[in-house]
């Protein structure tokens, strides 16, 4: 005895409701809008905190080890340019650029505080983004003092290769 209510086809009716749905939804996504490139771009003015230098080598360098050829997928195409020729990616608001090269990926920021307390933030913005035990034991860090006072560090993390 049926009382007018087919459950198959109310079941059948709903699962292609449910995929024109996914279907639709899945045409609005859209591909992230790349990085500019630009001739002759350079650095912003301001200076980053360490701890978010930190976490942006980790994303960059770090996350797309072995040969950084996601580095672009992992930087805000809003916040960064690519120069031409070099394909160095400058911040446009901080002090900060990124190379990276099947065979290096690098950072160098430019800071007014003293080593002693970049250092320990630097650490606390990459264990941020990768646990402790998954950082690369190759990164390099080094700084110097420019001649426009600040002290510039670069961090670097050997890759794959060609």
């Amino acid at each position: 005895m049926s009382d007018g209510l087919d459950i198959g086809s109310v079941r059948l009716r709903a699962a292609s409701v449910a995929v024109a749905l996914m279907l639709g939804l899945a045409g609005c996504v859209t591909a992230p809008a790349p990085i500019p490139v630009v001739a002759g771009t350079g650095p912003g003015p301001d200076l980053i905190e360490p701890t978010e230098a930190g976490a942006l080598f980790a994303r960059a360098c770090i996350g797309t080890r072995p040969r950084f050829d996601g580095i672009a997928q992992a930087l805000d195409p809003g916040a960064f340019q690519q120069a031409t020729g070099t394909g160095t990616y400058f911040h446009q608001r901080f002090n900060l650029s990124l190379n990276a090269t099947p065979a290096r990926c690098s950072m160098v920021f430019a800071t007014d505080r003293p080593d002693a307390e970049v250092v320990p933030a630097l650490a606390r913005g990459t264990t941020s983004v990768v646990p402790p035990g998954e950082i690369p034991r190759d990164i390099s860090v080094s700084s110097n003092v420019d001649s426009d006072g600040l002290r510039y560090f670069r961090m670097a993390l050997p890759g794959g290769g060609a």
